[in-house]
């Protein structure tokens, strides 16, 4: 695979995340939603180690 393929399932992961944590904010689930942010925060900051 690709590194321009691993970067966009990476940030396809990131975005899937945030998605989740979004739903979690509309079921008032704060534990969850922060927990999906923070999954989606760290694949960014992996992600931005790689492209350096």
């Amino acid at each position: 695979m690709e590194l321009a393929d691993l970067l966009k399932l990476q940030i396809h992961e990131a975005i899937v995340q945030l998605q989740q944590a979004e739903k979690a904010l509309h079921k008032q689930e704060m534990t969850h939603a922060s927990i999906y942010v923070e999954n989606a925060k760290g694949i960014l900051v992996k992600l931005g180690g790689k492209i350096r």
